[in-house]
């Protein structure tokens, strides 16, 4: 059970069960806050992250939900936290409709792949499956961000994404080409353009959100950032996702109020780094170990069936015990504190009628973010 089911359900096509408090007007909103649940939500990104496996990723459902309404509710804004009313049986059933639909297409790409030896085939095949996988997660990554504003909710008033993901899709596979084929020079122009196509369709209750951003604001530090990154180890990139990330928080509009946030530049490429530490050196006591073990198993078991499938289980545990803890880490070291710093750095500017707005009327269905659950898109 979850910890959102006495949450009231959204109603494709419907206000909320519960009606909504509304938005007050008491003068300009004050400064964005956070609640400290790290405890918390450290917790339930250890324990979910090796539930994995035993479970067979199903638990997956149940840990997002979690993250979400413990993150979500770590916000606070003029006195109010935000809301996640998103529920785990949501995910695994848009999950398990997208498997119906991949699944086929993944087999038909390995068939060919394996049955059918001519070149031209071949180079058809791998063109066509690169088209379809660059569609399917640019119509993922609507899918998700429909899902999450759909679940998301302040006084009582909903948030929606709206904009067709099969032009998603197609957005991203043009905008990928045209990055590849000007060498990467191109892709602040293009991020930002698919920016615009997502923000310019986002809304709070039925007030639209707008975005201003332009790439020739990002050109330099992009270019400068992809010199350094092969001898930076990639590293530099995160830099640039620091500046981007500023620069995007500064061009997103409600209204006339803007959210300009004042954290580091350089926060990612430290978590980056710190996280790159950790997942190599626990890389390397993992290899360690497994020699170790496989040693001891040659001195102790004689060559045989029993030593091969002993061999395989003293492989794969240490390896599935270091991909959980990579997961975790990833949350602990990176997601979830470049989040909350995100937001304790934030301030917004302007002002917002708050009285003349009103609830969301935009259908979303009880099927969860689908592709995107099945493809793995979003950090959480």
């Amino acid at each position: 059970m979850s910890d959102n089911d006495h949450l009231s359900p959204i109603h494709p096509g419907s206000v909320l069960a519960v009606q909504p408090e509304g938005p007050r007007v008491d003068g300009p909103l004050k400064r964005v806050l956070t609640r400290d649940h790290s405890g918390q939500i450290y917790r339930t990104a250890f324990w979910g992250s090796f539930l994995l496996f035993p479970t067979l990723g199903f638990y997956q459902f149940w840990q997002k939900t979690r993250l979400r309404s413990l993150i979500w509710s770590s916000v606070e804004l003029d006195g109010d936290a935000f809301e996640y009313t998103g529920r785990p049986m949501e995910l695994l059933i848009g999950f398990m409709v997208a498997m119906v639909i991949l699944v086929p297409l993944a087999a038909l790409n390995q068939y060919v792949a394996v049955f059918i030896s001519d070149s031209l085939v071949q180079t058809i095949r791998s063109v066509v499956a690169a088209l379809v996988l660059g569609w399917l997660y640019g119509f993922a990554l609507l899918s998700h961000r429909r899902y999450l504003a759909s679940r998301t909710r302040w006084r009582g008033i909903r948030f929606s994404q709206r904009g067709s993901r099969v032009q998603s899709g197609f957005l991203v596979v043009t905008y990928g080409f045209l990055s590849v084929l000007s060498l990467g020079i191109a892709a602040p122009y293009l991020d930002m353009a698919y920016q615009r196509f997502v923000w310019n369709d986002t809304w709070f209750g039925d007030e639209r959100f707008t975005f201003q951003g332009q790439g020739k604001a990002l050109i330099g530090p992009w270019l400068a950032c992809l010199l350094l990154a092969i001898p930076s180890l990639g590293l530099s990139l995160f830099y640039y996702s620091g500046v981007r990330l500023r620069y995007l928080l500064d061009e997103i509009r409600l209204g006339d109020m803007r959210f300009p946030s004042a954290f580091s530049k350089w926060m990612l490429f430290k978590a980056a780094f710190f996280f790159a530490l950790v997942a190599i050196f626990s890389g390397v006591l993992v290899i360690a170990m497994i020699g170790v073990l496989l040693g001891l198993n040659s001195t102790v078991v004689p060559t045989g069936m029993a030593n091969i499938i002993l061999n395989v289980i003293l492989v794969t545990l240490p390896v599935v015990f270091y991909l959980s803890f990579l997961r975790f880490c990833l949350f602990r070291f990176m997601v979830v504190p470049v989040l909350i710093e995100t937001v304790r750095k934030g301030t917004l500017e302007g002002m917002l009628d708050l009285s003349s707005i009103g609830q969301s009327q935009f259908s979303t269905g009880y099927v969860g973010e689908g592709v995107a659950s099945a493809l793995d898109v979003g950090a959480f």
